[in-house]
């Protein structure tokens, strides 16, 4: 079957139906003018066009969507197949759009969502909602990723934001937990038993293996966290030796938190077996096992709502914590400390006082 043919009111040639646009206004419902004749024309008075369009916009935004409105359905998939086959296109033409235009861009984005806030707002919580579980392990997934590219700089930051009124407050509340986990729990570990730890260790920190020296002290750590429900108290089955970087990062975490936890972050956690024959450097190990030293005899039994501090007189005073609204300051022990400068002066867990070297201490003048 032959395709019907007319001839264009402009170039006068006979062309087939397929080249002329639609009319609904003629008879054979096809413009009298041909595509090619329409797209020369349109090329050549482009600007008088735009003009004519910024003139009349209100007018053709009316028409399209009234147009629009009519032909709801037709409109959208005519819309959606010509995204879909132009997609590369499309991308190309609107990344150079937003570099040429990127002032206007960002005023206008910021302009709408000022505008449908609320709607926004509302569309963005059913979408969470409905997503739920997919956007947790997206975004566990790219914290776990960024926290194993920038640790440093997550380190920085914290450490940055624990000097700041928010992070204080943050570390008290989390001193206050930790205060009133540990009620009720035991606390017998001594002296010996730590040092006895340490020994047991090799002198290493028992995740990273470094060796403790006198610029990396060992610091007690909980193998069972305190806030845990298992936990058995500060007691010599239940503490090891960590540096002060592998404690921090072990948190309150379990061994198995822990190595979960590092694996996520992809590191590794490594321990020293207590039975490996290594050669300690007793000189070096007696000077940091020295950070802390009994010089009390006289042992002093605690009291559940006290503080117990050494006062400058060099005698034991227990002072009531703020949950202790009854008590009152005393003198406790007939013992007096002969105190040194440079040395920060409190009540060991044996009952015992003791003393440990101040990192900042004032110099002798």
């Amino acid at each position: 079957m032959n395709e019907p043919t007319k001839v264009c009111r402009w170039c006068k040639i006979e062309k087939p139906f397929s080249d002329f646009g639609k009319d609904k206004n003629t008879k054979d419902g096809k413009h009298a003018i041909c595509k090619e004749c329409r797209h020369r024309w349109s090329a050549e008075h482009s600007k008088e066009i735009a003009n004519y369009r910024l003139e009349h916009i209100d007018k053709f935004r009316a028409r399209r969507k009234k147009n629009y409105k009519e032909n709801k359905e037709k409109e959208s998939a005519a819309s959606k197949k010509y995204r879909e086959e132009h997609k590369d296109e499309i991308a190309v033409k609107t990344k150079k759009y937003r570099e040429e235009h990127k002032e206007e861009t960002v005023a206008t984005q910021k302009l709408y969502r000022e505008i449908h806030k609320e709607e926004l707002a509302e569309k963005r919580k059913i979408h969470d909602k409905e997503n739920a579980e997919e956007l947790a392990k997206t975004r566990q997934g790219y914290t776990k990723k960024y926290q194993a590219t920038h640790m440093k700089d997550v380190i920085a930051r914290t450490l940055k934001y624990m000097k700041t009124p928010k992070g204080k407050a943050a570390s008290a509340r989390a001193v206050h937990k930790r205060r009133k986990y540990a009620e009720g729990q035991p606390s017998t570990l001594t002296n010996d038993e730590w040092v006895e730890i340490i020994l047991k260790q090799n002198g290493k920190c028992a995740h990273c293996g470094r060796d403790f020296s006198e610029d990396l002290f060992p610091t007690k750590d909980h193998i069972i966290p305190v806030s845990h429900p298992d936990c058995t108290g500060f007691v010599f089955e239940n503490v090891q030796a960590l540096c002060l970087s592998c404690n921090s990062r072990k948190w309150s975490r379990t061994e198995e938190e822990l190595e979960e936890y590092l694996k996520s972050v992809g590191r590794e956690k490594t321990i020293y077996s207590s039975n490996d024959n290594l050669y300690i450097n007793r000189d070096i190990l007696g000077g940091f096992l020295k950070m802390s030293e009994t010089v009390g005899k006289e042992v002093i039994v605690r009291e559940k709502g006290y503080l117990f501090c050494v006062k400058a007189d060099g005698h034991v005073w227990r002072i009531p914590a703020k949950s202790n609204k009854t008590g009152t300051a005393k003198q406790v022990g007939k013992e007096q400390i002969k105190k040194e400068p440079g040395y920060l002066y409190y009540l060991g867990s044996d009952g015992r006082v003791t003393r440990s070297p101040m990192k900042n201490a004032p110099k002798k003048k």
